[in-house]
């Protein structure tokens, strides 16, 4: 009963009031739901209650988190009590890393004050903006205002980027796969922006991709720029073809070893997170200096070639009942071909249908053409029979071509990738060696206790006063 009793009060999340501290110190593990999922943690209490120690033993967090994990932690030192309600007040959160700065603190407040962890309300302002924002996107589409589009990208860039970083990311995907995921009232912006990419991608493809994308922004606003003193190029249209399956790769390497390794910080690699949070490795930030210098020579780089949220929100569009084809009234004039930004069009004959995989919805083609025969729907149109399958028949007016500069500008990308993924194994492999060798005895622990309360070990291995 008596051992019962002490392994009770060593693993429980919440001490209880039952057993009271004894000892110097005393041990509380206990869970916190962070960004990336469960975070299990530690924390040593002295006699009087004040916190003694407070560690983290596991945990699926990012990059940003690890790096400011212990100035965190040190602010918990000494303190009876914690007041949730307002984090930051008392206890500093950490940049980047708000949404698991928030829950630990009511963790350790509600370890502490021996009572559930407070229960967040109803983010109704977050779902209210968030929903104003996509419709004014899916407006912005069926109308064909490039103006429209552009205040929402723009709303999108203020509000998802800089004001929440919560952008849609490979680690969500690989959250949901691995099963750690936050709460929705703990994270409602991570569900917000979740529904918003996959949604709309299920009925009419990358309308995420097309306005509500804080990364996208900043890509269109670097071509604007750019078209100053002279165009954007265009890639040859093979090396084009070829380059867009980079980011299906990327995605299934990344979820591969996030499922392998069980650890989502080694997909952590995407360079508009770094911009919008300031926290990143080193391969993270060069491959951002460079994603951004590769974005003023090609239209949105990174979008076309390398995102692996893209890819998968790419994969979900190719089920979009909804998409932009041409009606009979089409005369072949292939203008929305050579204009198409991202050569997503494709024409067979007189018909002309966007690949919902790599379109990203911005409406030029349905602006350009001038039989206005282009129309997002969901009829099913039909080629002509014996035709084949063509993109950009003309020179493209929106850029001239270029053969090798694309090339090279992937093979550094994949390169400092790599080394991105590389750094992260390493990094959560230590960082979890070192969790394991820091997670204290339990059996050792309880023979302390014991011993404290005055008994001793009998030869034959029990307990006895």
């Amino acid at each position: 009963m008596l051992t019962g009793l002490l392994i009770y009060r060593i693993i429980l999340p919440v001490p209880s009031a039952d057993l009271p501290l004894t000892g110097e110190a005393n041990t509380v593990v206990f869970q916190a739901d962070g960004y990336g999922g469960p975070i299990r943690m530690q924390m040593v209490l002295t006699n009087t209650g004040s916190i003694q120690q407070l560690q983290v033993l596991t945990h699926q967090e990012t990059a940003a988190f690890v790096t400011q994990l212990d100035t965190f932690l040190a602010q918990f030192r000494q303190k009876t009590g914690i007041d949730d309600q307002e984090p930051g007040r008392e206890i500093d959160v950490m940049t980047g890393a708000t949404v698991t700065s928030r829950a630990i603190t009511q963790a350790v407040a509600a370890t502490l004050h021996q009572q559930p962890a407070r229960k967040d309300p109803l983010p109704l302002l977050p779902l209210l903006l968030s929903a104003t924002l996509g419709l004014s996107a899916l407006a912005a589409l069926l109308l064909g205002n490039r103006i429209l589009r552009g205040l929402v990208l723009l709303s999108a860039l203020f509000l998802f980027g800089l004001a929440h970083r919560s952008i849609f990311s490979i680690l969500q995907i690989a959250g949901i796969q691995t099963g750690h995921a936050p709460a929705l009232f703990a994270a409602p912006w991570w569900w917000i922006s979740f529904v918003l990419a996959l949604v709309p991608a299920l009925i009419l493809g990358r309308l995420y991709c097309s306005s509500l994308c804080p990364f996208a922004a900043i890509q269109e606003l670097l071509a604007k720029i750019q078209r100053i003193p002279r165009k954007q190029f265009t890639p040859a249209a093979e090396t084009d073809r070829r380059a867009r399956k980079i980011k299906y790769l990327v995605l299934l390497a990344l979820l591969t070893l996030t499922l392998v390794l069980g650890h989502l910080s080694v997909a952590d690699i995407e360079p508009y997170i770094t911009f919008f949070t300031g926290r990143g490795t080193w391969p993270v930030w060069s491959l951002l200096i460079l994603v951004l210098a590769a974005g003023t020579f090609f239209f949105r780089f990174w979008c076309r070639y390398l995102c692996p949220a893209g890819a998968f929100i790419g994969l979900v569009a190719r089920f979009a009942r909804w998409k932009i084809q041409s009606t009979p009234a089409c005369t072949g004039c292939h203008v929305c071909l050579a204009a198409c930004p991202v050569n997503a069009l494709e024409a067979e004959g007189s018909f002309v249908q966007a690949e919902t995989a790599e379109c990203i919805l911005c409406g030029h083609c349905l602006k350009i053409c001038p039989q206005k025969c282009l129309h997002l729907t969901a009829t099913q149109a039909r080629p002509a029979s014996g035709t084949q399958k063509q993109r950009r028949a003309v020179p493209s007016p929106v850029a001239p071509e270029q053969t090798w500069l694309l090339p090279v500008f992937l093979l550094l990308s994949v390169l400092l990738l790599t080394l991105g993924v590389m750094y992260n194994i390493y990094q959560s492999t230590s960082t979890a060696a070192t969790a394991e060798s820091a997670t204290p005895d339990k059996s050792e622990h309880l023979k302390k206790e014991l011993l404290d309360m005055g008994l001793t070990l009998h030869p034959a291995k029990y307990w006895k006063p």
